[in-house]
């Protein structure tokens, strides 16, 4: 057995918590299958003490979200009556559609993930790891299994100020620390780079990072990690290691795959995108989820196919250029709302952006940009319009313009395109 320190005194939980974590073999022959359990937690410490109890006790587990509404909770709950899954673990997922899903685990699979995390990274030793991600999501969920797996210290930190009110004995030398792009954004702009540069590493995960952020993090040198994943995947299937990303920066894409998978390209799919070669993402991994709830399932021997574009460099890293659902047609044109967002956000005049197709009687879809502006908004669309006509086309350039405050992402920093569309009609 392995033994998980958890530090949480920075937030006022329980102070050096340890539980046993016994393999999956010793799970999987252990007592019988009790009732599943649905657990819905913010504090890590509670949230920890029972997701372990569940999967020692065999009992499938399913993950909620504490902000989820009684809505919300009611369809979980329906959903959990009539789909028993003994000794699974169940994640929440849905990308952007909003829809509830969850990916469908078991013990083993994640475990493998934990596995060829610590052996990409050289983690022979404990396993030290900053939290400030949600623990029902899958990438806040896994820093705990790697520890687990190793031995080693798990610290926890507030998402919102991930470096805020640490431990007096905490020190960054040595320790991994996950981020999404919005977190990294608002600790470079709150002057945390020197904090940052003492980390062993720091994944970047989540949601797509913009070249800019990611080469400002190279000059400052950030030991910066983008990597690829799901929750179908048990988190990161591709890396780009901090000692490489230094070097190559965001001409590395999100780096090779991990020991436990193989992410490839079908070039058949029939999608494609600018920079040649391009295709479908798929991923096949012992990490994979068995099924999708609802949703159906998932055939290891052929792999996941994602709803993920991408290439391969001579490298033999992955390059992500969007999503093969953002493609919109408009006027009778094919247009990538993952490639004009790229523009909008290399222009430097904006702190986010996210680009959807809205129906439109004359063009049947209608590209709309929301964007966050740096300074004031006054003439930003002509000058951001003119970016797009240079760099794409005409028909490139949204038909409308929404400026606001903040984009609405989740926690891991997905966006929440329903919520944009609502203020899109309710305006």
């Amino acid at each position: 057995m392995t033994m998980l320190i958890l530090r949480m005194d920075n937030l006022a939980w329980h102070c050096a918590d340890s539980f046993a974590f016994p393999d999956a073999e010793l799970v999987q022959t252990g007592a019988a299958a009790c009732a599943d359990e649905i657990i819905c937690e913010r504090t890590p410490a509670i949230f920890i003490a029972r997701f372990f109890e569940a999967v020692v006790q065999r009992r499938g587990v399913w993950l909620a979200d504490p902000d989820w509404g009684e809505g919300r909770m009611e369809e979980l709950e329906a959903l959990c009556r009539a789909n028993q899954r003994p000794g699974m673990i169940m994640i929440p997922t849905g990308g952007t559609s909003g829809r509830l899903r969850f990916a469908v685990h078991s013990l083993k699979s994640l475990l493998a993930a934990a596995d060829g995390f610590l052996d990409f990274f050289r983690q022979e030793g404990a396993h030290r790891t900053l939290c400030s991600l949600p623990l029902h999501h899958v990438s806040g969920l896994m820093q705990v299994l790697r520890v687990a797996r190793r031995g080693g210290s798990l610290y926890f930190a507030r998402p919102q100020a991930p470096l805020a009110d640490l431990a007096e004995d905490f020190s960054p030398e040595g320790c991994f620390m996950s981020l999404v792009p919005t977190q990294l954004r608002r600790l470079i702009d709150s002057g945390a780079v020197d904090t940052l540069r003492r980390f062993a590493c720091i994944l970047l995960g989540g949601a797509g990072a913009d070249r800019n952020l990611l080469e400002e993090a190279r000059l400052e040198r950030l030991p910066l990690c983008p990597c690829y994943g799901m929750t179908e995947t048990a988190a990161m299937v591709c890396a780009l290691r901090p000692d490489e990303f230094l070097c190559v920066g965001a001409e590395g894409g999100v780096g090779r795959s991990l020991p436990h998978a193989r992410v490839c390209i079908d070039e058949t799919s029939g999608v494609t995108a600018r920079g040649g070669n391009s295709g479908r993402i798929v991923v096949r991994a012992s990490s994979l989820c068995v099924e999708l709830l609802p949703g159906g399932s998932v055939d290891a021997r052929c792999g996941l196919e994602t709803n993920d574009i991408g290439r391969i460099d001579s490298q033999g890293r992955l390059h992500v250029r969007g999503r093969a659902d953002r493609v919109i047609v408009s006027g009778g044109l094919k247009l990538d709302a993952a490639e004009v967002e790229g523009v909008i956000l290399s222009s430097g005049l904006v702190k986010d952006a996210a680009v959807l197709g809205l129906p439109d009687p004359e063009w049947g879809q209608a590209l709309v940009a929301f964007c966050v502006p740096i300074d004031a908004k006054e003439g930003l669309d002509f000058a951001l319009g003119c970016r797009l006509r240079e760099s794409l086309s005409p028909a490139h350039v949204p038909k409308k313009w929404r400026f606001l405050d903040e984009l609405p992402r989740s926690s891991a920093g997905k966006l929440d395109g329903e919520s944009l569309l609502k203020q899109t009609y309710t305006r």
